[in-house]
């Protein structure tokens, strides 16, 4: 007697309903792809992920309380492939998904097709960029370091440094800044550090 291949879990996290509707609608005519449980905060997302055991975590950028960032960062899941959707497709949002440990960075306006697609090539284990995308993505950001490193010279070459004899900043007035740890990784064979991506700017919407 055949065996019954399992499916493939998708979680997907949105805070716009009609797109959560639209994406669970097409994953289910899928007859090897099936969605576990949604949700719509980076909370939620934490908190439902043990449970449902997804094998890919289909997620939104921008959601209401944070980023998908912060939620795959918070995560326990290092075998969880994770794909982002969204509608800014700006090099600081992909950097931060990429280094947060993204198999890939989708964009809403998309065909709802070819979303499901490279779900299912997520959970295959591929990586959804192409290594001339993202070569392209890190030389952009290398030369906005570049200029802003430029211009930082320039100021302060114009402009007197400040008298020494200021306050000194103690630690109980300027607490230190924790940087960003950098969890699981599909892409690991590409090093791109935290430190190095830039802040991912305003919400567009989505």
């Amino acid at each position: 007697m055949a065996v019954a291949m399992a499916k493939l879990r998708v979680m997907v996290v949105d805070d716009h309903q009609m797109v959560v509707q639209a994406l669970v609608l097409a994953i289910s005519r899928e007859p090897d792809i099936e969605v576990v449980t949604t949700a719509s905060t980076v909370r939620e997302a934490v908190d439902r992920v043990s449970d449902a055991k997804p094998d890919v975590l289909l997620i939104d950028y921008y959601l209401p309380d944070g980023t998908g960032v912060d939620a795959v960062r918070a995560l326990e899941a290092p075998a969880l492939k994770v794909v982002f959707l969204s509608s800014d497709r700006s090099d600081g949002a992909v950097l931060a998904a990429l280094e947060a440990g993204a198999c890939g960075y989708l964009v809403k306006s998309e065909p709802l097709d070819q979303l499901v697609a490279a779900v299912r090539r997520a959970g295959e284990g591929e990586i959804l960029l192409q290594p001339g995308e993202l070569v392209a993505l890190l030389g952009r950001q290398r030369e906005r370091q570049r200029r802003e490193a430029e211009l930082q010279r320039v100021s302060s070459s114009r402009w007197p440094r400040a008298s020494t004899t200021a306050p000194s900043r103690s630690s109980s007035t300027w607490p230190s800044r924790r940087s960003a740890g950098t969890s699981r990784s599909c892409w690991r064979s590409w090093t791109c550090t935290p430190s190095s991506a830039p802040s991912p700017g305003p919400r567009s919407s989505g």
